[in-house]
């Protein structure tokens, strides 16, 4: 008797009916995921591309800091200047890796190069051409 409903079942209008609108729907859902995964594939590789040109420019900015802050040392000593320890904490704590420069701290190293040997030279009288 299961068998004949089935059989029934198979042929019944309805039950067709609403087999094909599930088919339908799920063949509708599987492209709808499958269109969502390529974007989210597509934005991941942006991502990561970008992220990789922004890890590459940390770098050289890193490298151009280091070379600048060793410039700048180098130009302070060419000119016979002793640096204090309060400016070479500065000149360091200027430089360092994690890039938080504060108004205040500037306006603090200030205070410092000025109570220093470098007093009495003006920032004009440097040569930064190198």
């Amino acid at each position: 008797m299961a068998e004949r409903q089935k059989s029934k079942s198979s042929t019944d209008p309805k039950y067709l009916a609403r087999r094909e609108k599930n088919r339908l729907a799920v063949t509708k859902f599987r492209l709808k995921k499958a269109l969502e995964d390529e974007q989210k594939q597509s934005r991941q590789d942006k991502l990561r591309l970008d992220n990789a040109k922004l890890e590459g420019k940390v770098h050289q900015l890193k490298v151009t800091k280091q070379l600048l802050k060793e410039l700048l040392v180098e130009q302070l000593r060419q000119r016979g200047k002793r640096l204090t320890k309060e400016q070479m904490e500065c000149i360091n704590d200027n430089f360092d890796d994690d890039f938080d420069i504060k108004e205040e701290d500037d306006a603090e190293c200030d205070d410092k190069s000025t109570s220093g040997e470098l007093s009495d030279q003006s920032s004009s009288d440097f040569d930064y051409r190198g």
